[in-house]
C-alpha cells in the first residue's frame, strides 16, 4: 500500500545514507577522531584551541568511535587534534580504530615524531600519515624559516616514513598571501 504524508513524515531517516556518492566505496571517504586538543606548537591559520591536559579518556574515545559507527558510514577515521601524537595512548588509539576495520590516518606536525613511534604506530594498525609543516607555525628550531628551508624537515619527515616503509606519507600547508 502506499505511504501517506503523515507515515513519510514519521519514518526513520537512516543516517548513513545521507553522505552517499553512488561511484565510491564508501559514503565518507573518512570520518574525523580528535583524541586531544592539546599542541606541542603554535599554527597561526588553526581551527583548533591549544588545550593543554585535553587528553581524551580510552572511554572516551571508544563512546565517539560508537557514535561514529551508528551515524556514519566510513571507510577510514583520521586521527586529529591538537597534535594526536601528545597523547600518551596514541598506539592504543590507532589500534582500537584499525580494530574496527577502519582504515587508519594520522594528522600530525611531526615534531615529535620519531622512527621508533611511527614504527609502533604501523604495528598497530596505521596506514596512512599527513604531515602539517608550513612556515607560519611556531616550531622549535625552524622558526623564521620559508617554505624552501622547511622541505629540509619535510625531506626529513619523508625519509623516516620511508625507512619504516608501507606507509602513504603526505604534507599539507596553509597557505597565506606570503607564502
Amino acid at each position: 500500500r502506499a505511504r501517506t504524508s503523515d507515515e513519510h513524515m514519521f519514518m526513520k531517516l537512516d543516517r548513513k545514507k545521507y553522505y552517499h556518492l553512488p561511484w565510491s566505496i564508501s559514503d565518507n571517504i573518512f570520518s574525523w577522531l580528535e583524541p586531544t586538543k592539546e599542541c606541542n606548537i603554535y599554527c597561526e591559520g588553526c581551527y583548533s584551541e591549544n588545550i593543554h591536559g585535553s587528553h581524551k579518556t580510552l572511554d572516551q574515545i571508544c563512546e565517539e568511535l560508537d557514535v561514529l559507527a551508528k551515524l556514519r558510514k566510513s571507510d577510514a577515521i583520521c586521527i586529529a587534534g591538537g597534535e594526536p601524537i601528545t597523547h600518551p595512548d596514541i598506539e592504543a588509539i590507532v589500534r582500537m580504530v584499525a580494530d574496527r576495520g577502519y582504515k587508519t590516518l594520522l594528522n600530525s606536525n611531526g615534531l615529535q615524531m620519531t622512527e621508533d613511534l611511527l614504527r609502533r604506530l604501523k604495528r598497530a594498525g596505521l596506514k596512512k600519515l599527513t604531515f602539517h609543516v608550513d612556515s607560519h607555525q611556531r616550531r622549535p628550531g625552524w622558526e623564521g624559516k620559508n617554505e624552501i628551508e622547511l622541505n629540509e624537515f619535510r625531506f626529513g619527515l619523508a625519509r623516516m616514513a620511508e625507512r619504516v616503509g608501507g606507509l602513504y606519507c603526505s604534507f599539507n600547508a596553509t597557505i597565506y598571501p606570503d607564502t
